[in-house]
Formats: C-alpha cells, sequence, structure tokens
C-alpha cells in the first residue's frame, strides 16, 4: 500500500472493524493514528526519513552551499505533504540561524515555471537539491537542469527509486559531462546491512530463483550485489511470512486477534525465516529497529552510500 491508500483503509479495516493489520511500505506518519491499536508497520517513517536526508546533506554540501528543496504534489500528495513538514524541520535545525533553503512546490511538470528562476540564472543556481516527491516529474527535472548546465548534488526522497528512467537520466548527467552527483533514500537495506537478506538471497539464488532490486544494470556493468537497493518485495515477503506465522498461531487457538498477531511480530527467533531486516520492535505500531538507507545512483547502478565514499 502507498501512503495514500494507506490512509483511506485502516482506519476503516483496523480502526472501525479492528481487524489485525500488518503493513509493509507505507511511510506516513499519519497512517495509523487512526488504527486503534489494530495495525504494525515494518518499515520506517517519514520522520525517521527526513532525519537521514538532512544528516546525508550535512555529509555532502559544500562551503557556501545553496540548497533548493522542491516538492512535487502532482502524484501521492499525502506521501509529500507529510515528508516535507520532517524535512523543513530538520533543516531549521541545522541552519543556526541562517535564512531558510529556498523551497518551491510543484503540482508537476507543468508547474515547472517555478524552478526556471534557479536553472536559468535569475536565481543562484542551487549546488544542492533535496526533491521530495514521486519519481516521472523528477526525471524530467533532471534532464531540465542538464540543459541548464546545472551542476548540484541531488539527494531524492524514497518514492522515486523504482523508477528506471530517474537512473537512466541521473547515470547521463553523471557520466560524462559530471552534472552533479545523484543520491536516493530507500527504507530497505543491501545485503551488506542484512544478515537475513544475505541469507535469503543465497537460498533464493541456490534454488534457482532470482531476487530483484532495483538495479537495472546496463550491458557490461557490473554493480556490487552487496551494496545493491533490494526491492519492496523484501517488505512484502516479511508481511506475508509474518501473517503465515499469525495462522499457524490461530489454527492452534482457534482466532486471529490483535493481541495474538502483536505477540507473534514481537516474539520473533533469529531462526524466524521472514527476519530479512532485523529485528522488528514495535512502539505504538512503528517498527523502532528501522531505518532509512542512502543509496548513489551512478553508472546504471543504485548503491549503498558509504560514508569513506565521500562527495570530493
Amino acid at each position: 500500500l502507498t501512503s495514500k491508500a494507506a490512509n483511506k483503509i485502516v482506519p476503516v479495516i483496523a480502526g472501525q472493524l479492528g481487524i489485525p493489520m500488518i503493513l509493509g511500505i507505507p511511510t506516513s506518519t499519519t497512517v495509523l493514528n487512526e488504527a486503534n491499536g489494530h495495525a504494525w508497520r515494518l518499515s520506517p517513517t517519514n520522520e525517521k526519513q527526513a532525519e537521514e536526508v538532512v544528516k546525508h546533506y550535512k555529509q555532502v554540501r559544500q562551503a557556501g552551499d545553496r540548497l533548493l528543496v522542491i516538492q512535487d504534489t502532482s502524484d501521492n500528495p499525502d506521501y509529500s505533504n507529510d515528508l516535507i513538514k520532517f524535512v523543513m524541520r530538520e533543516l531549521d535545525k541545522i541552519m543556526n540561524g541562517q535564512e531558510s533553503p529556498a523551497h518551491e512546490v510543484v503540482a508537476g511538470l507543468s508547474d515547472y515555471a517555478k524552478i526556471d528562476p534557479y536553472f536559468d540564472g535569475r536565481q543562484k543556481k542551487p549546488t544542492t537539491i533535496i526533491y521530495v516527491g514521486m519519481p516521472e516529474a523528477a526525471s524530467a527535472l533532471v534532464a531540465k537542469a542538464v540543459t541548464s548546465e546545472i551542476d548540484a548534488t541531488w539527494i531524492f526522497t524514497d518514492g522515486c527509486i523504482p523508477d528506471k528512467q530517474l537512473v537512466t537520466n541521473a547515470t547521463q548527467a553523471g557520466s560524462p559531462r559530471k552534472h552533479g552527483k545523484f543520491f536516493v533514500t530507500f527504507q530497505g537495506p543491501p545485503a551488506a546491512d542484512s544478515k537475513g537478506l544475505a541469507r535469503y538471497i543465497w537460498y533464493v539464488r541456490a534454488t534457482g530463483g532470482e531476487v530483484s532490486s532495483f538495479n537495472d544494470t546496463p550491458k557490461g556493468v557490473d554493480c556490487p550485489e552487496d551494496l545493491a537497493a533490494s526491492s519492496y518485495e523484501i517488505f512484502g515477503f516479511d508481511s506475508y511470512l509474518a501473517a503465515l506465522r499469525v495462522m499457524q498461531d490461530a489454527s492452534k487457538s482457534g482466532r486471529v486477534t490483535s493481541k495474538t498477531t502483536y505477540d507473534v511480530l514481537r516474539t520473533n527467533r533469529i531462526s524466524d525465516p521472514f527476519l530479512l531486516l532485523g529485528d522488528y520492535r514495535f512502539a505504538n505500531g512503528d517498527s523502532q529497529g528501522m531505518k532509512f538507507y542512502v543509496y548513489e545512483i551512478s553508472g546504471g547502478c543504485i548503491s549503498r552510500w558509504l560514508p569513506n565514499t565521500a562527495v570530493p
């Protein structure tokens, strides 16, 4: 479920009907507001995502940095409206009394005239761009930036990660003309950061299968598999197997309740097959042990960014 869909469904199924729900990927902080204790989310929230976005911004910004924050509301506004609040809050914490960064809200491609002054020189050209929104408009924006000779560090939020066109545009912009660096946040760890995911990948491949990832590797390009961005599949896998365990327990007790569902989620063991992402621990329905990761888009690969590979 997306945040938009979850905000409509969860209050009814969990909140009103009291049916237990295990949610994989919606990040909006409002999703569980009306769940009345009957829903649990495996993914970390937008609040945690904003913290990682701004933490990464602090690591890659340079002296005299000119930051532009772009929020796109054309697709899934529940997601961007929720996330932008936390991004701006985290940015305010590091401004140390300085003027807040430029923040433009656009409603899709037809509204991008608002961005033109930053690209054509009427405003100071940005050296860092944080984009909060979905991928279609982001891809077009990168292409537009290239034609305007914008050399900036880009940080896209997780709504953008599934888009192959964005990866293509960012790769072309980054090399050979070097129009900046491109990063994207995602709530799924690479295999290097998750023993459970590494075991799962090994098992699937050993049995003749393949685990999907967001890497659409160009011919002749070898992306590091242990650092590759996984896909939302792993959240679906964990959600499914957690629900399966709930049903197995129900076959013994004769019923499914929110208590029995929660007991399954909080008493997981290291041997449980659904521990792909780590040990789930919940407070008010939200997983406390999960976090966002930063990936770099380069050479057709989406790979985990490590601090020792800091942008020069």
